[in-house]
């Protein structure tokens, strides 16, 4: 069974669990799911693995407003250094923030950015990842 590497980024404790005990209910296969509590300790992780494409995040979740570095910021740390092979990872900004100037931000990456809205539910979350997944080719 193949796995899926999803990485959130949210210094939000309940928010964190939560997402986790969605992401345990996924029936389809099997995730990996990494959590970092601000941007700072994220970049780090992808400075250190750019080069492991096995470990790079396949569909990575993002908070806009976090301690040591704020989702922006990481984003902007992403693009510079290019830590992600931008082809293969889905990003997504997620907030509670339902600003517009946050999602016209979020769209002027290369390539955008989804904006998910917090709370994040089943449904949304579920559909996300299979949409990824109907993207990926398939092995023979």
């Amino acid at each position: 069974m193949n796995k899926l590497r999803i990485t959130l980024v949210d210094d939000d404790s309940i928010f964190c669990f939560l997402f986790k005990k969605l992401i345990e209910q996924y029936p389809n296969f099997s995730i990996d799911l990494e959590i970092f509590p601000d941007g700072y300790s994220a970049a780090e992780s992808l400075r250190n693995n750019k080069n492991i494409p096995q470990n790079q995040p396949q569909l990575l979740f993002i908070d806009i407003n976090m301690p040591l570095m704020n989702g922006w910021e990481l984003l902007e740390t992403i693009y510079n250094e290019e830590l992600l092979n931008n082809e293969q990872v889905k990003m997504y900004i997620i907030s509670s923030s339902i600003s517009k100037a946050d999602l016209d931000h979020s769209k002027i990456g290369i390539p955008p950015i989804s904006y998910l809205t917090k709370p994040i539910t089943f449904g949304t979350l579920f559909r996300e990842i299979e949409a990824y997944n109907s993207n990926l080719p398939t092995l023979n």
